[in-house]
């Protein structure tokens, strides 16, 4: 089974609208628009609530989220700085996203024994913010799309933060 994950590129709020590979609407996750700590709904397309997701509002050496899941499942995703590359560790579940690095997200979803269980990529010639994901196992499905809608978070959080830390241009510098 395939998602795809796409978004508007300029949005007051963020609203994602996840649909299989036949555009056949599967889930609609809407962010609160002003919120520090990224409050997310995930529902069906009729109402539904599958998982409720928010981010640690602060967190200095890694950015953490936190998901509960309708049926009761409850995991936390982290992006340690303390990894080489790419990991993003899902405590609770087992779980880890690995990626050569968050610019191409080309990511794989790993279980606990290295079994991949889902994996992405980013659509680069899309008019918008587009991702799929390739599931591999279709019972996770819910936890599989809410995981990669905070990752999909996690991302924005670090090009807004590396956008926020380049040096602005003077007149002077550029003479």
């Amino acid at each position: 089974m395939k998602l795809r994950i796409a978004s508007k590129l300029l949005s007051v709020h963020d609203k994602i609208h996840i649909t299989d590979e036949y555009d056949n609407p599967l889930y609609e996750v809407h962010t609160n628009a002003i919120t520090m700590t990224d409050k997310t709904h995930i529902k069906t397309p009729d109402g539904t609530e599958v998982a409720y997701c928010h981010a640690k509002l602060f967190s200095p050496m890694h950015h953490t989220c936190y998901v509960e899941m309708v049926d009761g499942t409850a995991f936390e995703m982290s992006r340690e700085w303390t990894h080489a590359t790419d990991i993003i560790d899902i405590e609770g579940l087992g779980w880890q996203l690995r990626g050569e690095h968050m610019i191409t997200l080309n990511f794989d979803l790993t279980d606990a024994e290295g079994n991949v269980l889902a994996a992405a990529h980013n659509d680069l010639v899309s008019l918008r913010d587009v991702f799929e994901v390739e599931v591999y196992d279709e019972e996770d499905v819910d936890i599989i799309a809410a995981i990669f809608v905070m990752f999909k978070h996690m991302v924005e959080q670090r090009r807004k933060s590396a956008s926020d830390t380049k040096p602005i241009a003077t007149p002077e510098a550029s003479a």
